[in-house]
């Protein structure tokens, strides 16, 4: 069969026999009366050879990296939690409210966790946290990456790499959903650990923990393993709207200061990282404070012991919507804010490290792990 009708047979402009390549091929297409096409099979687009000077390395956005993820996002949960965890503690003794929890408000927990137990009183529970942060964050950050590529994919003709809003919604949700999977058991231990202090006059009754393995090792010895995840369903409406806040806003802001602090020079400064992820941060929390409250509550039932909140009959739900109840007819609305202040302090610090971090150590990893040269034209040169 001779090539005009090979090309005809199976379709206009494909080359088949070259789709298993990653370089650009060129082509002399008899049947176009430009000689000068090449063909990039992987980007699935004709480049014309005379309007290329150069050939630059330009990585593809669609390209996935599971290890520069993992590492990107095991030091971004690593920077974050360093600079929020303190906040965090604060938090959880305030969302408690109850007799053992006697603070007044935000500075006054802070003053006496720091008089009573001392500065590293307020990192208590960090263990827990530090200890998985890397699998955690690796999770949210490549199911997002993930979920970014294939959103890419499904584009014709555009290799810009830039999600819209509803679609960096969309890979955030699956981000939330697949995170709340893994960060539940983290979430039990790290509350029960910030729930115990001198600072706080636990009963004696109460089950003391002397640390991370300790409480796991009880969880399941008085629970099971399924205790671990005591609170999974309020953990997952709170991951799954966090996410599409924060990856939503994140995507936004940073294309809006870019525009505004990076001129057209097509470079995110750290200045637009930090300002898109701190503020991300805040619409990330706020979305999902309130499902934060419940599931704290949740978790810091006491252990071997019935839930007080009964499972909804219309869904298996763990017993949100009861506890969810309970906290607005004993304390009000405002009982699904306690906490509010300390969690929106952090928010902006935290989420801000976490982003700055993994965007830089994304950019020392960011290569095409196949060595592929993509063509594309080069600059004008200066006076031309």
């Amino acid at each position: 069969m001779s090539n005009s009708k090979q090309a005809e047979a199976t379709g206009e402009g494909a080359v088949p026999s070259l789709q298993h390549h990653h370089t650009p091929v060129s082509v002399t297409h008899h049947d176009h009366p430009d000689h000068h096409l090449m063909w990039c099979p992987r980007h699935n687009h004709y480049y014309d050879d005379r309007k290329m000077e150069t050939f630059e390395e330009v990585p593809d956005p669609t390209e996935l990296s599971p290890l520069r993820d993992f590492i990107a996002g095991s030091c971004a949960g690593v920077s974050s939690t360093v600079v929020g965890h303190p906040f965090d503690t604060v938090k959880v003794r305030l969302q408690m409210n109850c007799p053992s929890a006697p603070f007044k408000g935000p500075m006054d927990c802070v003053m006496q966790t720091v008089q009573k137990e001392g500065f590293w009183g307020l990192y208590k529970g960090m263990v827990s946290p530090m200890t998985t942060v890397p699998l955690v964050n690796a999770v949210v950050f490549s199911a997002y990456e993930h979920a970014k590529a294939f959103l890419l994919t499904r584009r014709l003709n555009d290799t810009s790499g830039v999600l819209t809003n509803h679609e960096a919604m969309m890979a955030g949700a699956w981000a939330g959903f697949v995170n709340s999977i893994v960060v539940t058991p983290v979430e039990l231990v790290k509350c029960h650990l910030q729930a115990q202090g001198e600072a706080i006059h636990t009963s004696k009754n109460e089950i003391k923990f002397n640390g991370t393995l300790d409480c796991v090792k009880k969880v399941i010895q008085i629970d099971g393993v399924r205790g671990l995840w005591r609170g999974h369903v309020a953990t997952m409406v709170r991951e799954v709207p966090s996410y599409v806040g924060q990856f939503g806003t994140y995507e936004l802001l940073q294309r809006v200061f870019s525009a505004q602090l990076d001129g057209d020079n097509g470079k995110v400064s750290p200045a637009t990282t930090l300002l898109a992820g701190g503020f991300a941060g805040c619409v990330c929390w706020t979305v999902s404070y309130p499902q934060d409250v419940i599931k704290s509550r949740l978790q810091l039932q006491p252990l071997g012991q019935p839930s007080s909140y009964a499972t909804s009959t219309f869904c298996p739900d763990g017993g949100f919507i009861a506890c969810a109840k309970s906290i607005v007819r004993q304390e009000g609305w405002r009982g699904l804010w306690r906490g509010y202040s300390p969690c929106l302090l952090r928010a902006f610090p935290s989420n801000a490290a976490g982003f700055a971090t993994y965007e830089m150590v994304k950019s020392v990893f960011f290569f095409d792990k196949d060595g592929v040269s993509m063509p594309v034209q080069a600059k004008a040169k200066a006076g031309q």
